[in-house]
């Protein structure tokens, strides 16, 4: 009996094994993959955020001067 108790002990420890290992590498990624779409994404917002402070300063100056 104590065999077999330990067997299933071992079957059961590596399983959970198993599924941690699957289930840390499929969240590193699913994680790997939203930034690699989120990333450039951000960049560009920022970018015409960027570009439109400037249009905004760019306006103020050009109202400011006429």
């Amino acid at each position: 009996m104590d065999g077999v108790g330990k067997g299933n002990v071992l079957t059961t420890m590596e399983w959970i094994y198993e599924e941690f290992i699957g289930h840390v590498l499929y969240g590193m990624f699913c994680v790997g993959f939203i930034l690699l779409l989120v990333v450039p994404v951000a960049k560009i917002l920022k970018g015409v955020s960027d570009a439109h402070n400037a249009g905004r300063v760019l306006s103020l100056l050009a109202n400011y001067f006429s």
